[in-house]
């Protein structure tokens, strides 16, 4: 997946833990995580609505579910700024995270199957799991997740389902971080 998802990701990342994790989450080298509550539209086939339009224009009878974004960082990376002499303003910062996973869930035992995210190697209809992780580092994306009885599950996600799904984790912590009235949103 290309490198611009990972970037804004690990961004939003670094602003949803300045917004809701512990004070100086980013001075030790990690881990640290916090959830989020969310609610996830899935439609009237049980798929879960991808889509950067709401979902109340894209597929009418969708029913919103409650969940959990689990925001975790697994490591954090020095404070770097980039180049840039007297002359050149400098770039904008790196993020801290150095990687960082986003997990979705549903509550109460609900499977997630998401349209383009199959279980690798079993091309057809879409894996059913019990949570969708999205692994992020400096060079991409890489999705995974976890089958209902806890096994570990390894994914084929086409590009447009990737790019969906970076799309709606961005959007999902932007409208988090706007609810709250914080930075980003």
């Amino acid at each position: 997946m290309a490198a611009i998802f990972a970037t804004d990701l690990l961004a939003a990342v670094d602003r949803a833990l300045d917004a809701f994790g512990p004070p100086g989450w980013d001075e030790g080298p990690g881990p640290v995580a916090v959830v989020l509550a969310v609610t996830v539209p899935i439609d009237e086939d049980g798929l879960v609505v991808v889509s950067a339009a709401p979902p109340e224009l894209t597929s009418p009878g969708a029913v919103r579910r409650p969940g959990a974004l689990t925001v975790a960082v697994a490591a954090v990376a020095e404070a770097r700024r980039g180049g840039g002499g007297t002359r050149r303003a400098a770039a904008p910062p790196r993020p801290r995270a150095a990687a960082a996973t986003l997990g979705l869930e549903l509550h109460e035992g609900r499977r997630l199957r998401i349209p383009g995210v199959e279980a690798a190697g079993a091309p057809g209809p879409p894996a059913e799991l019990a949570t969708l992780a999205c692994e992020v580092d400096a060079g991409g994306l890489t999705f995974g997740g976890r089958s209902p009885d806890g096994a570990p599950v390894a994914l084929a996600v086409g590009e447009t389902p990737a790019r969906e799904l970076a799309t709606a984790l961005l959007i999902t912590v932007g409208v988090k971080l706007a609810k709250a009235g914080r930075p980003g949103g």
